[in-house]
C-alpha cells in the first residue's frame, strides 16, 4: 500500500487533490493511505514518525518558511518522491532545485494530471502499479501491467505473455479484455494481438519489442498504428 500526505494550507485545492488522487487511484485498484496537512510544521513532525512515498506539496503564495520545509524534506531523504501543485507556475523551478518528481498545475487538467502519476507510479513504485486479474481453475491472479509483454487472441483463447516468458491463458476474447484494461500504454495493433507500448524496442512495419520478438502492424493502418504509438512516447517526456 502506497502512503501519501497532502500538505497545503488552502483548503479547496486541498480537497481537489484528495479528491483527484482517491477517484484515479480506487478506479485503478491501487491501494493508498491518505494523510492530509495544513501546515508543513505538523508534516516535518509526522515525518519523523512516519515514512511517506509521495508528497504532494501545495504552493500558493511567497512562503520562505514553506520553500525551506521542502528543502529540509530533500535533505532529510535524498530519495523522499516529492510532487508540487499550485495555481501559479512561478514555483516550478524551485521544484527544480529540490528535485521534485512532478508539478501539477491548478485547476488540475486530469488527463495531464493522470498522465504524470501513472508514469511516476509505474517508474519509482512498480509494485503498486496497475494489475489485470485473471481467473484459473484454482485461482486468481494479478498480474502487474508493467510485467504484460503482449496478449494474443487465438480461438476464443488470450494468451498473456509476460516480461519473463510466463504464459497465461484465460477463456475470453481480446476485444473485451482490451476494454477492461483502460490504459494507454496497451494498443491493438493487430486483430489478434495487444502489445504494450512500454517494451516497444524498434518500429517499422511491425513492433520488435524488448525481448526481441516482433508483433505484426494491421495492414493499411501502418502509419496510423505507428502515430499512436509515437504520440504515447511524447506523453511519456
Amino acid at each position: 500500500m502506497l502512503r501519501i500526505a497532502i500538505c497545503d494550507e488552502q483548503g479547496n485545492s486541498r480537497r481537489e487533490m484528495y479528491d483527484f488522487l482517491t477517484d484515479l487511484w480506487s478506479k485503478d485498484h491501487i491501494q493508498a493511505a491518505i494523510r492530509v496537512f495544513e501546515e508543513m510544521n505538523n508534516l516535518l513532525e509526522q515525518y519523523k514518525k512516519e515514512e511517506f512515498q509521495i508528497i504532494f506539496l501545495g504552493f500558493h503564495a511567497d512562503k520562505p518558511e514553506k520553500v525551506q520545509a521542502a528543502e529540509k524534506l530533500r535533505a532529510l531523504d535524498d530519495d523522499q518522491c516529492m510532487v508540487f501543485f499550485s495555481d501559479s507556475r512561478k514555483f516550478a523551478l524551485k521544484s527544480q532545485e529540490v528535485y521534485a518528481s512532478g508539478y501539477l498545475l491548478l485547476p488540475l487538467e486530469r488527463s495531464k494530471a493522470e498522465a504524470l502519476l501513472c508514469r511516476l507510479i509505474r517508474r519509482e513504485f512498480p509494485q503498486a502499479d496497475k494489475s489485470f486479474e485473471i481467473k484459473m481453475k484454482k485461482e486468481c491472479r494479478r498480474i502487474p501491467y508493467h510485467d504484460i509483454l503482449y496478449m494474443e487472441s487465438q480461438n476464443r483463447i488470450v494468451m498473456i505473455h509476460q516480461l519473463d516468458g510466463a504464459v497465461y491463458q484465460i477463456y475470453d476474447k481480446l476485444n473485451r479484455v482490451e476494454q477492461s484494461l483502460k490504459d494507454s500504454r496497451f494498443l491493438r495493433c493487430q486483430q489478434s494481438f495487444l502489445i504494450n507500448m512500454e517494451h516497444v524496442k524498434e518500429v517499422n512495419t511491425k513492433f520488435l519489442l524488448a525481448t526481441g520478438i516482433s508483433i505484426p502492424i494491421r495492414r493499411g493502418q501502418v502509419r496510423q498504428i505507428r502515430d499512436i504509438y509515437y504520440q504515447y512516447l511524447m506523453n511519456q517526456k
